[in-house]
């Protein structure tokens, strides 16, 4: 009885270590605790109940021995069983979390709140930005102060359009986009998002809004059937034959884990989730830069035509490198330390704008109407996209070298 006992106690241990590991890595709430404890508790008593029979038959002889090795043998069990189910219970940790979310009850996806009627029907613009300031929390103390991220920042995304937020690195491009979707809470200004304000953290996106972040969020032991599960317990509108065959066309199967796919895969990943809720609103962050020039192409193209058949659709994208984007982007935003630098419709910007270069100077970004009077010797040319932004980023950083631009 004392080597069961043992048993028992060691079974119980290596639940309670590994139920708190769970709890650990994965911070789920209460009712994903639960199963968490009772699935592990099960695999226990399972492999305590398959060992007891074999332990007993050898009570009438020496029950040292048989009760020793039928107690090592319920461990093994156990440790089988609990690698077994790990990947399992995960998963429904994942499941569980994302629904009490969805209820409103904690962090991680958030399904979106009852959309407010646009008075006098939909607005012209998918996103309006007025005053916008965003101060981040010191990330390993709430006591310090707050960093300003985003001062006064302004712009218009109009419907069906695409819209392009450029910037330098931390010029605030993210921190704009996690605003707009909701998940930072602005300090001022205020945001109109397909008609309905969005504020703080509680306010979630309004229906028609899906966002590919710049790192993938969904738990890296899921597969496409754990996200087509997901949909279906929320309810929300969700094309799974169309997800399941943009996953397909990428070589991606539906039992591959998320956390096994290569970078571009990942993306690809992304991507497909998002466009399987056929969202009025596509909101993404650095979509290109994980991808190959032909897949960059590829979806380009696809968007493109995505936008043509409804002129209701719209994108909103953030990105350092414009190459190849002449084609694609409608109207282009300039972040610079957290300020709005320029702004407008793309074909405007680059007809209303010359590339001026005076004896040597530095190139800068002016008017056509302010192009009379120059001094002699003043070059002046058409920009293109890129050097239209890069010119702006250099004049307002006060660089001088022409080659060190970006």
């Amino acid at each position: 009885m004392l080597v069961g006992a043992v048993q028992s106690v060691l079974v119980l241990l290596l639940t309670a270590i590994v139920v708190g590991g769970e709890c650990v890595t994965r911070r789920p709430g209460a009712a994903a605790a639960v199963v968490t404890c009772l699935v592990y508790l099960g695999a226990g008593l399972l492999s305590a109940g398959l060992a007891l029979p074999i332990g007993m038959t050898g009570l009438s002889g020496d029950p040292l021995l048989p009760y020793l090795l039928t107690g090592a043998a319920g461990l093994v069990v156990s440790g089988v069983l609990v690698l077994v189910l790990r990947r399992r219970v995960r998963t429904w940790i994942g499941l569980l979390d994302s629904g009490a979310a969805a209820r409103g009850g904690g962090g991680g996806m958030k399904r979106p709140g009852p959309a407010q009627p646009a008075i006098g029907g939909s607005p012209p613009h998918a996103v309006r930005v007025e005053n916008l300031s965003v101060a981040v929390p010191h990330p390993r103390s709430r006591y310090r102060a707050a960093t300003p991220v985003l001062d006064e920042v302004s712009f218009t995304a109009p419907r069906g359009h695409v819209t392009a937020l450029v910037g330098t690195n931390g010029a605030g491009k993210t921190t704009l986009l996690r605003t707009l979707t909701g998940a930072l809470r602005p300090a001022s200004g205020s945001i109109d998002v397909l008609g309905s304000a969005v504020g703080p953290p509680e306010d979630a996106c309004p229906p028609g809004v899906a966002v590919v972040p710049d790192a993938p969020v969904l738990p890296e032991e899921w597969t496409a059937r754990e996200v087509i599960a997901l949909h279906r317990r929320l309810g929300d509108p969700f094309d799974p034959r169309g997800f399941t065959a943009m996953l397909r066309a990428r070589g991606i199967g539906r039992r591959t884990m998320i956390g096994s796919l290569s970078t571009g895969q990942s993306t690809h990943f992304s991507l497909a989730h998002a466009l399987a809720t056929d969202p009025q609103l596509l909101v993404l962050d650095e979509p290109l830069a994980r991808l190959d020039p032909l897949a960059r192409t590829e979806l380009i193209d696809r968007l493109r035509e995505r936008i043509a058949a409804d002129d209701a659709r719209s994108v909103l994208l953030s990105t350092h490198d414009l190459d190849g984007m002449d084609r694609f982007v409608d109207r282009l935003v300039v972040l610079h330390e957290g300020r709005t630098v320029l702004e407008g419709d793309v074909h405007e910007l680059l007809e209303g704008h010359l590339v001026v270069t005076c004896r040597g100077e530095a190139e800068t970004l002016i008017g056509v109407d302010d192009a009379v009077g120059l001094p002699p010797g003043t070059a002046l040319r058409e920009p293109g996209l890129v050097e239209l932004v890069s010119v702006t980023l250099a004049s307002v950083s006060g660089r001088t070298d022409p080659e060190d631009r970006s």
